[in-house]
């Protein structure tokens, strides 16, 4: 079985955790099959809403990886943000609204793009009010 990598958002702290920031814990996090979070150590696994996973895309750009709920700029300098939808990861546009190309694979924009911020650490951005 393949690895996956996440990361989460910290409801409580109000910050992003990688893997890299839990320094050799053996922390645990989970998903049941109705999507609910579990998180604990291997003797005490529980559901949480304190964190938030967001799965890695498998996509990159020159930058950094990109995560759902990532908010990118692509090459035309549209502001998109990452989600999971039907199966694939798509680019949806916020801004400037247009209605051509409102819904792109992210595997179509990945390369040219640039992350420019996330859902949690810019709420804003992501519903398209700033």
């Amino acid at each position: 079985m393949d690895d996956f990598e996440f990361r989460v958002w910290d409801n409580r702290e109000k910050k992003m955790l990688y893997e890299s920031d839990f320094d050799g814990e053996d922390l645990i996090v989970g998903l049941t099959m109705n999507g609910r979070v579990l998180i604990g150590d291997y003797y005490d696994i529980t559901p949480s809403k304190r964190y938030i996973p967001m799965l890695f895309t498998g996509l990159f750009n020159a930058h950094r990886n990109i995560y759902e709920k990532d908010i990118i700029e692509d090459h035309n300098g549209d502001v998109r943000r990452v989600k999971y939808w039907k199966g694939c990861y798509w680019a949806e546009r916020i801004y400037p609204i247009h209605s051509d190309e409102d819904l792109v694979l992210l595997s179509s924009v990945n390369v040219l793009s640039k992350v420019i911020g996330n859902k949690f650490e810019n709420e804003k951005l992501w519903e398209g009010k700033e």
